[in-house]
């Protein structure tokens, strides 16, 4: 007998580096067939694709992410385990203890208190990871009482969708997205922060924060460079069902082509797709197309290949995807020796009529950073429309 999901609120918690990162699902129906159930991302939600009961047994399945949570439900609690195909290609999986509970909306703290201060505005941040190396970001919040809201951008993508609170001088934020596991925590100083950032079951870095309305990135388009040389890019890779594609292919044949490379397994890719999925279809009468060089994370081409096919499937990608090899970034830049590097997923190559290539950009901004999403994507209509004009 299918047991019943009470339908409403849910609060999980996610047990990582012996802390506990909240986030919020909701259970839309029970009755009938598989409940629809979502997490809660700050102003996300994220569909759980395929909900599996059986008795007591819950698996709620994220195939296009390649995670699931499994676990035994009493009526009273869902208490299980958070699985996770990590990168580098090995298939190799994270596994980190959840319990999730009905009939509870917070996040954080069940009962708020006035937090005292506002971190609302921008933060110039810099976070440090063990082995001394750092990287800058820039904080944007939103504060609403002591409830907060914003994201992180970096010059390698933004940290998505975080939700959290102030509470004591303390800034708590988390994410569950279906893929990415983030954790923050942070004293409050005035204009001034630090604290420690968590991800998944082992990785933390410490980090810096100092409010300033003009802090900027560096830019990101001067990430990652043709190598001395080379004006051209060349590949030659299968899709999911193993036949090649090549940039001399007559589908590309006088276009203006875009080439993402990204993974199925990657939030900011997914992000970057789902504004390429419907770009496509407006403007591929255009002479323009799209493809996507995908970089995965399990060792045998059948297992990637399931990955792509929920992938495209998930996002409605019909542009041609191809199989590329390890999400491993070392092992993804030899793919493609024309560059100096592959700094991030995902990274996004503008190629000319002619075959050369006229830009590359270094990681998205996606919708949760706002303006910087809208101007990117002003930039993104701006290139095409100049290359197609030249």
């Amino acid at each position: 007998m299918r047991q019943r999901l009470p339908a409403g609120p849910w609060r999980g918690a996610i047990h990582i580096q012996g802390r506990e990162l909240p986030f919020q699902m909701e259970v839309s129906s029970s009755a009938g067939d598989a409940p629809r159930v979502e997490f809660i991302n700050g102003e996300e939600r994220v569909p759980v694709r395929d909900v599996r009961i059986d008795g007591e047994h819950l698996s709620l399945l994220l195939p296009e992410f390649d995670t699931r949570i499994d676990g035994r439900f009493d009526g009273a609690k869902l208490e299980g385990m958070l699985s996770k195909v990590t990168t580098g290609g090995a298939g190799k999986v994270q596994r980190m203890p959840v319990v999730i509970v009905p009939g509870v909306r917070h996040r954080f703290f069940a009962e708020p208190q006035a937090p005292g201060v506002d971190i609302s505005g921008r933060w110039a941040v810099r976070f440090t990871a063990p082995d001394g190396s750092s990287h800058p970001a820039v904080g944007e919040f939103r504060q609403d009482g002591a409830e907060v809201r914003g994201t992180f951008r970096t010059p390698t993508s933004d940290h998505r969708y975080l939700a959290g609170e102030i509470r004591d001088g303390r800034l708590h934020l988390s994410a569950w997205d279906g893929y990415h596991v983030f954790l923050y925590e942070a004293e409050i100083d005035g204009d001034r922060m630090h604290g420690e950032f968590r991800s998944g079951a082992s990785w933390r870095e410490t980090w810096t924060a100092q409010r300033d309305s003009a802090a900027k990135l560096p830019d990101m388009d001067r990430q990652t460079r043709l190598r001395d040389g080379c004006e051209r890019i060349e590949f030659n890779l299968p899709d999911h069902e193993g036949k090649p594609l090549s940039l001399a292919d007559a589908r590309f044949a006088g276009k203006v082509v875009v080439v993402q490379l990204a993974g199925s397994w990657c939030p900011n890719s997914v992000d970057e797709a789902r504004f390429l999925a419907r770009w496509y279809e407006r403007n591929r009468d255009r002479g323009v197309e799209v493809v996507a060089l995908m970089f995965e994370n399990h060792p045998t081409f059948e297992r990637n290949a399931e990955q792509l096919r929920h992938w495209r499937q998930a996002w409605n990608i019909s542009y041609p995807a191809l199989l590329a090899g390890s999400s491993d970034k070392q092992a993804a830049s030899r793919v493609l020796p024309q560059l100096d590097a592959v700094r991030a997923f995902p990274t996004t190559l503008f190629i000319g009529r002619d075959g050369r290539v006229a830009r590359i950009r270094t990681g998205f901004d996606g919708p949760a950073t706002g303006e910087a999403y809208k101007e990117q994507i002003a930039r993104f209509n701006a290139t095409i429309d100049a290359l197609l004009a030249s």
